[in-house]
């Protein structure tokens, strides 16, 4: 199975839909309706500096290959702290941790999601994982 990204031009949004077989080349946006092209996504791994350390074979050659990989994995993992950070702050503004949904806004700052928002965003993901069950079931 793969997933495909789709982006919406009219509204912003990402999809990521998984198929065990060819994707369609467009969607319709489960936000605003209108179609949602197939994009090209990242496979594999990049480093945080978007550069891949060389690997010759030459142990004197590649001596600071493993040192970039920690220093990647290091500035990965740090970031991910300071997300889950901002989130855990804004919940304890808003109430219960874990218990209010988020969103990024525009200015990139964690804010708590409306209830509509939330509401449409919990019927989509049920019906996706409706139609994934039933693509399972019919080609098995």
């Amino acid at each position: 199975m793969a997933v495909h990204v789709y982006g919406c031009s009219a509204c912003g949004l990402q999809e990521e839909k998984l198929y065990r077989k060819e994707a369609p080349p467009s969607i319709s946006c489960p936000a605003c309706g209108k179609e949602a092209p197939k994009m090209i996504s990242d496979f594999g791994f990049v480093f945080a500096d978007g550069k891949v350390p060389g690997n010759t074979g030459v142990d004197s050659l590649d001596k600071d290959h493993d040192k970039r990989i920690g220093r990647d994995a290091q500035s990965r993992w740090e970031y991910i702290k300071d997300r889950n950070s901002r989130k855990r702050q804004v919940q304890q503004d808003h109430g219960d941790v874990g218990k209010v949904p988020l969103r990024l806004n525009k200015e990139g700052e964690y804010e708590p999601m409306p209830k509509e928002d939330v509401q449409r965003f919990r019927r989509l993901h049920q019906q996706n994982a409706e139609a994934i069950a039933q693509t399972e079931a019919s080609e098995d």
